[in-house]
């Protein structure tokens, strides 16, 4: 029997938690930025990504990994991003950022930091499919993909402070997992997520769709994202748990199509990119 706080989770409370989280470098928020618009610099992109060392040697890493087939090291930023692309660029800062958000544990939803970073890889690539289209498109998606469910963290925090740590939420599906933190926390993730971004001057494209994801009857410019995000997580759900020992995911997405493109194809497409199974 799930067991309810005392208190649902209020404004006051929520701010603070949302504060409590680290956001993004104001380096790499300048970056993504910079790296979204039109009239993009080299020098300009160069500049942002040697203000902040750290990211600087996880480029230099990436390129190398990428040019594993030249003869020369690389070992500048400049050739770095000639090698790895602006748009590349944009997934690492992501993923930089992230990873240093993510807790050792969530208690509530039985993940630990290993599981919970997975399921958010595992969703940024299949949005990235889903996205199709330009390379832009694509790493607009993975973006959505990568941070969906970082309401997560601040839902876990608060149930923690409770005393209600245990998995909570393990096993629960999608849209059922909403309606479960409504109740106990007066929040879904989607909802708190939403909150999390637009504190962190996300733009409303990456915003909406995340906040969005489990209330697919409302309109808005964002909706097909929003949908999109809907598809990835129900796969990210079949992989996962055939990762886990479950029944097998090609299964059941032989013959579904979104737009087109095959989800059993992009079960493999995942696999293959991430080393899975």
């Amino acid at each position: 029997m799930t067991v309810f706080p005392e208190n649902k989770l209020d404004e006051a409370m929520l701010g603070r938690l949302i504060n409590s989280l680290r956001p993004p470098s104001a380096v790499v928020m300048r970056l993504m930025r910079a790296l979204q618009s039109e009239d993009i610099s080299h020098d300009e992109v160069e500049e942002c990504v040697n203000e902040d060392p750290l990211l600087a040697i996880e480029a230099i890493k990436l390129a190398n990994t990428a040019n594993n087939g030249g003869r020369l090291k690389v070992d500048s930023i400049s050739e770095a991003l000639s090698i790895i692309g602006y748009m590349e660029l944009v997934r690492l800062c992501l993923r930089y950022s992230f990873f240093k958000l993510v807790p050792k544990r969530l208690h509530s939803y039985g993940l630990d930091a290993d599981a919970y970073y997975r399921k958010s890889q595992v969703c940024a690539k299949a949005m990235d499919y889903l996205g199709g289209g330009t390379e832009k498109a694509g790493s607009h998606y993975y973006t959505i993909g990568l941070l969906h469910s970082i309401g997560e963290m601040i839902i876990d925090r608060y149930l923690v402070l409770n005393g209600l740590e245990h998995n909570v939420f393990e096993g629960i599906r999608l849209r059922p997992l909403a309606l479960v933190e409504s109740n106990l926390v007066g929040y879904n993730q989607a909802e708190i997520a939403g909150r999390i971004l637009r504190s962190w001057k996300f733009d409303e494209s990456i915003v909406r769709p995340i906040e969005g994801q489990f209330d697919l009857i409302v309109e808005h410019e964002y909706k097909d994202a929003a949908v999109a995000l809907s598809t990835a997580r129900y796969l990210t759900e079949l992989i996962l748990e055939e990762d886990a020992g479950g029944s097998s995911s090609s299964s059941k997405t032989s013959h579904m199509v979104y737009k087109g493109k095959s989800l059993c194809r992009l079960v493999d497409f995942i696999r293959e990119d991430l080393n899975v199974g």
